[in-house]
């Protein structure tokens, strides 16, 4: 438990002040131990029949009963308020912090995981004051305080009583324990189930139209598989603790209730008092029995506000004091000695090369050769491991990341699109844009066609993702927003890899009026896009193996021309087969 409270301080950071919520569970845990003792009094009265003993011991028993119901109530309203606002402030940190990390950082898996931490696990985290810290510690002080009341009625009693708190604690600390690893395991499968059902749902239309409107989708079949045998798992190694927890407390009890007993007939112990003794030791036996249930609830939770603060504590990119300034028009890019690594080895080998302000240029090689990487660190998704990224012969640490992405824009292959409507995505590109500079985004994106064809034109909802569109149309509008944006730097990443002819030269068209100006490096998928480029780089294991224009890289019968003659060669190919 200690480790936890530890944990949220820490990714609370001054959100929230628990040392007041704390003393008041403490006070209500000590007010329910004295009101329990002030029972055995009444009893004793009540059984003797003597009403004057009965009156006092009964105020005192109000008393202690109002003070702990007034206590209970203060420390739930504190609880509950702290549980909101630390759910709110961690919802909002990490929503700020993820906007600051780098963007390479970001993946499928990221979403999924990203999603449960601000949903699932801010909800574990606020749960802690709300639900679980008030139990535990009453758990544990009210029958301490009970166990040293009991000394004032009879000692051997209270050392009865007092036997069995080790035990619990042990109980308490090793029941979590048995779990632990499959905790972490259990929120890695549920972090997949969440991101393979946003992929079943995007998959549907596919799905469908291959005919699978019924039986199952693999990819989701085994993640709720692993995240069912996971779950089963843990449960069996729950119920160990959880019989044994019973079991030790109900002996307990036993010992408690043969102890007095014991006393009492041996007259030792007055009847009276013992039947008020054995009404208390039943009465706090439950918070006892379920300590074990809550510790394991608080280990989860400590393992959700650990992820959190792994999130919190992940490095942003290194930010400049002062960062260096470069015009806004005609920016070089270049690399010089550039190496990276993603952590288990180096993607790109001291890769070097200038491109000029104003000219095109595409990468060409194999999938891993290290094209979208390239276009990665210009845009500083990651800082390079070694080596210097410069635009406008300025490093791109040295400008910072504001600048960068104010200088750069990037036309995606696969395009997302944001809720709301075909305007209110290409606004994005500068939210400050004149009608008249989106109108010409558009035209000149080719998108004016398209918005054309839909009964709400520009106010037409895209849905989530972009849903509701086509590829080739959520393309146009990602051209458009890059057009309304104006950067000097544009970089394409295969943003034609999976388009119909007819849109292909659509947006071919389009392409041409991003480019005209601009300084443009695009990863190609298709030769035939890039033959007019200024400049073709090829890749292979993360090197610039050939450099040059089409006409040269062909004469010169290297990878390129390997590629280039594939490629024609395919282009000639007829399916034949036998006629009837």
């Amino acid at each position: 438990m200690t480790r936890t409270l530890v944990n949220l301080v820490h990714v609370a950071r001054g959100s929230v002040r628990l040392l007041p919520f704390l003393v008041l569970v403490t006070a209500f845990a000590l007010a329910q131990g004295l009101a329990f003792l002030a029972l055995i009094p009444v009893v004793d009265a009540v059984v003797r029949g003597d009403v004057h003993a009965a009156w006092p011991a009964a105020g005192a028993l109000a008393a202690a009963a109002a003070g702990g119901a007034l206590l209970y109530f203060l420390q739930a309203r504190t609880g509950y308020g702290i549980s909101l606002g630390l759910m709110h402030s961690l919802q909002h940190r990490i929503g700020d912090h993820a906007s600051v990390l780098p963007l390479g950082w970001f993946d499928r898996a990221r979403a999924g995981e990203l999603a449960q931490l601000s949903s699932k696990s801010a909800e574990d985290a606020g749960s802690v004051t709300a639900h679980l810290l008030q139990p535990i510690v009453s758990a544990v002080l009210t029958p301490l305080t009970v166990v040293v009341g009991l000394l004032w009625w009879d000692w051997r009693v209270a050392a009865a009583g007092a036997a069995f708190l080790p035990v619990a604690a042990l109980i308490g600390w090793l029941a979590p324990k048995r779990t632990a690893r499959l905790d972490a395991v259990l929120d890695r499968c549920t972090a997949e189930v969440n991101e393979q059902v946003v992929d079943f749902a995007l998959a549907q239309p596919v799905l469908r139209s291959a005919g699978r409107t019924v039986g199952s989708y693999p990819p989701l079949d085994e993640s709720l598989n692993r995240h069912h045998r996971t779950s089963e798992r843990i449960f069996w190694r729950t119920i160990p603790g959880v019989l044994i927890s019973t079991v030790a407390v109900q002996l307990w009890l036993v010992l408690l209730l043969v102890t007095a007993v014991g006393l009492s007939l041996s007259g030792r112990l007055q009847v009276p008092a013992t039947v008020g003794l054995l009404v208390v030791c039943v009465r706090f036996v439950g918070p006892l029995a379920d300590l074990s249930e809550y510790t394991t609830a608080m280990r989860t939770v400590g393992d959700s506000l650990e992820r959190i603060r792994a999130l919190l504590d992940t490095p942003t990119l290194p930010e400049p004091a002062s960062p260096a300034t470069v015009a806004r028009t005609g920016l070089s890019v270049e690399l010089d000695e550039v190496s990276f690594s993603y952590g288990a080895g180096d993607v790109l080998h001291r890769v070097s090369f200038r491109l000029e302000p104003g000219t095109f240029t595409a990468l060409v090689g194999p999938s891993g050769s290290g094209k979208t990487t390239v276009l990665r660190l210009v845009a500083r998704f990651w800082d390079a491991t070694s080596g210097s990224v410069r635009l406008g012969g300025v490093d791109v640490r040295q400008l910072g990341s504001e600048q960068v992405i104010e200088r750069v824009a990037v036309v995606f292959q696969d395009v997302y699109l944001f809720e709301g409507s075909i305007l209110d995505n290409v606004r994005i590109g500068r939210p400050g844009a004149s009608d008249e500079e989106v109108a010409q985004a558009i035209r000149a994106a080719r998108l004016q066609e398209v918005v054309d064809r839909l009964p709400d034109g520009l106010d037409t909802p895209v849905g989530e993702g972009g849903a509701r569109l086509s590829g080739g149309e959520r393309q146009r509008v990602s051209i458009a927003r890059a057009l309304l944006k104006d950067a000097p730097i544009v970089l394409l990443d295969e943003a034609t890899a999976a388009v119909d002819t007819e849109t292909e030269a659509a947006l071919a068209d389009a392409f041409a009026a991003l480019a005209t100006g601009r300084t443009v490096i695009a990863i190609a998928h298709r030769l035939e896009t890039v033959t007019g480029a200024d400049r073709i780089l090829v890749l292979d294991d993360g090197a610039i193996v050939e450099d040059g224009d089409h006409e040269s890289l062909v004469r010169a019968g290297g990878r390129y021309e390997a590629f280039w003659r594939a490629k024609t060669g395919s282009a000639g190919w007829r399916i034949v087969g036998d006629t009837p």
